[in-house]
């Protein structure tokens, strides 16, 4: 499963990366994170987790 998270500044950054790991998805145990300027794509084999982070984000 893929789902997008749009980052607001920097600091959007490393919030993801800790907000993801409290749902236990934690790169590149088992997740991958592609960020870009205004959004980062997740890719995890995780559905139930990744949406629910999505969910909370």
């Amino acid at each position: 499963m893929t789902a997008t998270f749009l980052l607001k500044n920097e600091d959007s950054k490393s919030k993801l990366l800790s907000h993801l790991a409290q749902f236990r998805l934690i790169p590149p145990q088992n997740c991958a994170v592609t960020f870009y300027p205004l959004h980062a794509i997740v890719s995890s084999q995780h559905s139930f987790a990744l949406g629910s982070a999505r969910t909370a984000w």
